[in-house]
């Protein structure tokens, strides 16, 4: 795979409409070309870098430089408020280098066992990636039979919740990943929602540990064919 076009991330495909929120630091650190608007919170600023994409042209390897936040377990993030989707799909691109913290998601209070949706992590002791959404510490939670972490490699992850299931499809680039399920209450109440990068919404433990390029958010859960499009897409410049 790789990137050969314009020394910045193409857009996302225009079929599934905008995102509801879409972090990418190669258009700012603080907004993003969703419907949300990202603001630093209280717990600090990541540390921004660059680096050439691995496939970059030869020639090009010094000026194709791909933006992303490079965080270090410390208590960083970026968040906002926005309201509950019913179904989402959810990409990010991202590596890591330790267990147990969380790459991303929602949650409306700050407590370990809040409501939650979106909620990205490499779990503890199995190694395994977790997608989540529902009610407190009843939220399902979908947890890869076979996937786990490396650290350091960089994935293009998707997970995808359609209201009623008791479940989140996951994918990781571009394959759908077996996942067993935990968990029953899958109505997300009590909002508004603290959305962060880096951490879990507002709960301030388990930070994240390794690099994040890009995370995207539909407040619907996309076609087959869209969620592909934009899973090729990632994989392309990213990876």
């Amino acid at each position: 795979m790789g990137y050969f076009g314009p020394l910045y991330a193409p857009p996302l495909p225009s079929g599934p409409g905008t995102p509801l929120f879409d972090y990418n630091p190669e258009v700012s650190y603080t907004a993003n070309q969703g419907s949300a608007v990202l603001t630093p919170t209280t717990n600090g600023s990541p540390t921004t870098t660059t680096e050439a994409p691995v496939n970059s042209p030869a020639p090009n390897v010094a000026l194709a430089k791909r933006a992303l936040i490079r965080l270090s377990g410390a208590s960083y993030s970026y968040g906002t408020t926005m309201a509950t989707p019913a179904n989402w799909t959810l990409f990010l691109v991202a590596n890591s280098n330790a267990t147990n913290d969380y790459c991303c998601g929602a949650t409306n209070a700050g407590g370990a066992n809040q409501n939650s949706w979106g909620g990205v992590h490499r779990v503890n002791t199995s190694n395994k990636l977790r997608i989540q959404c529902g009610d407190g510490i009843d939220a399902i939670m979908s947890d890869t039979d076979t996937f786990t972490w490396t650290n350091g490699q960089t994935y293009a992850i998707s997970g995808r919740y359609t209201s009623g299931d008791n479940f989140v499809e996951v994918r990781v680039d571009g394959a759908d990943e077996a996942a067993t399920t935990t968990g029953t209450a899958t109505t997300c109440a009590g909002g508004p929602w603290t959305w962060s990068v880096g951490r879990f919404g507002a709960y301030t433990g388990n930070t994240w540990n390794g690099d994040i390029y890009r995370v995207v958010v539909y407040n619907s859960a996309l076609s087959d064919g869209d969620r592909a499009s934009i899973e090729t897409q990632m994989m392309g410049y990213y990876l």
